[in-house]
């Protein structure tokens, strides 16, 4: 769990679910994009989970594990807005929730680089993310001035956690012996349900321009033909749904900031110098965009005039 910086005033509550396999470890493979979400005035809860054949019981494992944390920050910080962000497979988990766990309300959701794909499709694509995601994190720490010295510290932990995101494949290899051919619901049932249930009040869908298997303009078509037919039954509702196509690729939101030393290590660098620092803004220009992004699309819905600031 992230929270503001000390003196800031909490503003909602972030619900983040990350892409299969990555998803297992969000505080570790999300880092720095929900760090700068955090600084500006949000309490992000990052719900670990494991990928599962059945999403309706993957998505009742995420809401047990969210409510041990969602109570507590009710007693601390009051009523909060629940904002649902998933990146990928997490995005579809996020649209289930809101369509088919009603005790559980979002007041909007961010589906960025959605998908939707069937299982032959998705574990391919999945197991080539994970494996993307852990070989980047180990380079990156890798680069860094300070590897060397703080390898015992630093590089071990890291490894450790980085096992998260492949602990999960015994388990689905059991459900595929044990008869599991298909996601439930199957892609065809997905978009049924949404076109049907869905009700958030507020949309943000975001695609990368460099993205093969994103599906975040199928699922905006889908959330279009659903707000069309709420309007048809409740003309005095409405749902606002806004597009983004942004610079990069699927693992955009997996960026981390790999010019800066690890804590409590983090000090003057001999190589400092405006080189660097331009080098550091180009490496972590896309992944500041989707954050700013974000946090422009909260600001209209929360009135909030804070602006993105990752550290």
């Amino acid at each position: 769990m992230l929270r503001p910086p000390e003196g800031t005033a909490a503003r909602g509550v972030i619900h983040f679910l990350g892409g299969a396999f990555v998803g297992a470890a969000p505080h570790l493979t999300y880092s720095y994009l929900l760090s700068g979400l955090a600084e500006v005035g949000f309490v992000v809860v990052a719900t670990p989970y494991q990928l599962g054949f059945d999403y309706l019981q993957v998505c009742d494992a995420i809401l047990e594990r969210f409510e041990l944390a969602a109570l507590p920050l009710a007693e601390e910080y009051g009523a909060l807005p629940v904002i649902g962000i998933g990146h990928s497979l997490g995005a579809l988990l996020q649209l289930l929730i809101t369509c088919l766990f009603p005790d559980t309300p979002r007041a909007a959701n961010a589906l960025v680089s959605f998908n939707n794909k069937p299982v032959k499709q998705a574990a391919a694509e999945a197991i080539w993310e994970a494996r993307t995601s852990a070989m980047d994190l180990v380079e990156s720490f890798v680069k860094s001035p300070l590897a060397p010295a703080a390898a015992e510290t630093e590089l071990l932990p890291l490894a450790k956690q980085a096992l998260e995101l492949v602990e999960q494949l015994p388990p689905l290899f059991q459900q595929v012996a044990d008869g599991a051919r298909e996601f439930t619901p199957t892609p065809d049932e997905v978009e049924e349900v949404v076109r049907r249930m869905y009700r958030a009040r507020r949309t943000l869908v975001v695609r990368f321009d460099n993205d093969s298997i994103d599906e975040s303009e199928e699922v905006r078509e889908v959330i279009q033909a659903g707000k069309t037919l709420l309007r048809m039954r409740r003309p005095m509702v409405d749902m606002d749904l806004r597009y983004e196509v942004l610079t990069g690729n699927h693992i955009t939101p997996l960026t981390q900031d790999i010019f800066t030393p690890p804590q409590p290590l983090a000090g003057p660098l001999p190589d400092a110098c405006p080189i660097r620092q331009r080098a550091r803004q180009d490496f972590l220009r896309t992944v500041n965009d989707l954050g700013q992004v974000l946090v422009e699309w909260l600001e209209e819905g929360l009135s909030m005039t804070s602006a993105y600031n990752p550290q």
